[in-house]
């Protein structure tokens, strides 16, 4: 609550990138610190299953390397960085 009683509202959830999401897992110097702060401290974070696909398809044409393969690395991202 504020100081004069009244509820703050919430916050809105984070949808994330692509990206995003595998810069924060990976610990990538390319996400800005504030960004990674804020994810880490907020309560609802959100991925497109569409983000998994891309993944895989940037793992297939051999733009990253997911150790242990997408399902793998998926499943350990997950514990790392919680998501809805």
């Amino acid at each position: 609550m504020s100081a004069r009683g009244r509820r703050r509202p919430a916050a809105a959830p984070y949808l994330l990138d692509t990206h995003i999401w595998f810069w924060y897992v990976t610990g990538s110097d390319r996400l800005p610190s504030g960004l990674r702060e804020a994810l880490a401290a907020a309560d609802d974070r959100w991925l497109s299953p569409i983000s998994i696909w891309e993944l895989g398809l940037l793992e297939e044409h051999g733009r990253v390397r997911l150790v242990g393969g997408l399902r793998s690395w998926t499943q350990e991202a997950r514990t790392r960085l919680p998501l809805r």
